[in-house]
């Protein structure tokens, strides 16, 4: 027979336990009665103690490893209890995904004192803690409890969820603490009233890098993708289903010390955002029609209390239909409809409602629009620029600089560009890091003659500026005796004397 290796390697049964990496994942010293890396099947609730539960070893070069391996389909969850490790010296690498260091994610490496017990959940079934030492004086100590971990109907909310006309909280389980890795959360949210739509406000979003969250318009995964969320958000987002039902899912595969997301939903399609950018769109947008005999209303406001500007991504509206613009006032700004192209829509107030009136008799694919804070007023040198049209730090606006002869872009973003494309985006933020400012381009100092000197010069090394040469007593000058700055920083040629 032989020995068979985490990594699908096989070697002499002979070489197990030797004190040597044959298998090269160090499979082949698990569980070793002279070592202090071990394997254990995580079935029911565990303690590890260090140094105790790893056989005491010695001071020194320190390099442990616990090996812990749930029932497929089941997480892990450590909670550290106590740990006390020499900063710099003494660290505990805690990793997940495989059965050993090479095939397997670091989750987090931890040092110091530990003041509160702390959890931590693997991606999937496995789990390794790595204790490193390098401390001949101090010996590393901690106590850890695990067990395999489910998510049981204690923790885990109905999938069947039923809007009303009051807002209801959903947030995914261990929110705020911790995304469980390998998990596909389902949930379908129907309107109590069979006439009425759903409405989804994103309360919070902060995904780990691999999870994502998904809303479709229906009750089935086949329906069209109205939304998909990746990452973290900072301002509150609606999503709005076309019909009765609306379907979403939440993927995560490793997971981590991410909050998740929290949501709050409804039956009815109204909105309140109270923030410095965001888009607004018909019921169902993108996937289908938005639905006949509805009136929706969303009220905006810019917390800080300054101008916004609308802008339209897509507009197609029945001619019988409407969306209305009112200001904080409620009067009428503009009124909406058709599929022709929209001009950008300032609201200098920073408040406004939209209304949007469906008939019941035609419907069509609908709009969606964005809002945002202008952007900081652009750092620009006007006497050296060309800029085309007039600069404006208006959500959506763009212009571009050029710089006079003689002048260039001097900052790194931008150097030798021959022009610069400025676009002001959402949540104020240009597309640019720095403004390009045009700043006069220098020749270098006046260059010397031989059998010559500078008789005069305009005193500036910038564009056109000039310098006059002559040549000594006994010596004759050929060429031009004046030279000239040009916009490429370089002189013209020099004369010489003869």
């Amino acid at each position: 027979g032989s020995f068979h290796c985490s990594n699908g390697h096989c070697i002499n049964p002979n070489l197990k336990c030797d004190g040597q990496d044959d298998c090269g994942d160090r499979s082949d010293e698990l569980d070793c009665p002279t070592t202090c890396t071990q394997k254990v099947l995580v079935k029911a609730l565990g303690t590890y103690t260090y140094p105790e539960s790893a056989k005491n070893p010695a001071p020194g070069n320190v390099d442990c490893i616990l090996v812990l391996e749930a029932d497929p389909g089941k997480n892990i969850e450590l909670k550290i209890e106590n740990l006390s490790l020499a900063d710099g010296a003494e660290e505990l690498v805690l990793l997940d995904g495989g059965q050993t260091l090479d095939a397997s994610r670091e989750i987090r490496r931890i040092s110091g004192n530990l003041t509160s017990p702390q959890y931590f959940y693997s991606s999937n079934n496995m789990m390794i803690l790595n204790v490193l030492s390098t401390s001949l004086i101090n010996a590393p100590s901690f106590r850890v409890t695990y067990g395999p971990f489910t998510l049981g109907a204690d923790i885990l909310p109905s999938n069947q969820l039923v809007a009303t006309d009051e807002y209801k909280e959903l947030e995914n389980p261990l929110y705020t603490d911790y995304e469980l890795g390998s998990q596909d959360l389902t949930y379908t949210i129907k309107a109590e009233n069979p006439r009425k739509t759903v409405t989804v406000e994103i309360l919070e979003q902060d995904l780990a890098p691999d999870s994502q969250v998904l809303f479709r318009d229906g009750d089935k995964v086949t329906d069209g993708l109205l939304a998909t969320l990746r990452g973290s958000y900072r301002g509150n987002h609606y999503v709005l289903s076309s019909g009765r039902e609306l379907y979403f899912t939440k993927q995560t595969r490793l997971g981590g010390k991410h909050k998740g997301i929290k949501i709050r939903y409804k039956q009815g399609c109204s909105a309140q955002l109270n923030q410095v950018a965001g888009y607004i769109s018909s019921p169902g947008f993108s996937t289908s029609n938005y639905p006949n005999g509805m009136v929706c209303r969303w009220e905006v406001k810019n917390p800080d209390g300054s101008a916004l500007t609308i802008k339209f991504d897509r507009i197609n509206i029945s001619l019988e239909d409407k969306l209305e613009i009112y200001d904080e006032n409620s009067m009428m700004l503009k009124s909406y409809s058709g599929s022709a192209k929209q001009d950008p829509l300032r609201i200098p107030s920073g408040k406004f409602s939209a209304v949007f009136r469906a008939t019941t008799s035609f419907n069509s694919e609908g709009f969606n629009l964005s809002f945002s804070q202008d952007c900081p007023e652009p750092d620009l040198n006007i006497t050296s620029s060309i800029i085309s049209p007039a600069a404006s730090n208006f959500y959506g606006s763009s212009f571009t600089v050029n710089c006079t002869l003689g002048s260039a872009f001097l900052q790194e973003e931008h150097k030798n560009q021959k022009q610069v494309l400025m676009v002001c985006g959402a949540w104020g933020k240009w597309n640019v890091n720095t403004s390009p400012k045009c700043m006069s381009v220098l020749c270098p100092k006046a260059p010397g003659l031989e059998n010559g000197y500078v008789a005069s010069s305009t005193g500036s090394l910038e564009y056109k500026g000039t310098i006059t040469y002559e040549c000594y007593q006994g010596f004759a000058i050929t060429g031009p005796k004046t030279v000239t700055c040009q916009s490429d920083g370089t002189w013209t040629a020099l004369p010489s004397c003869t």
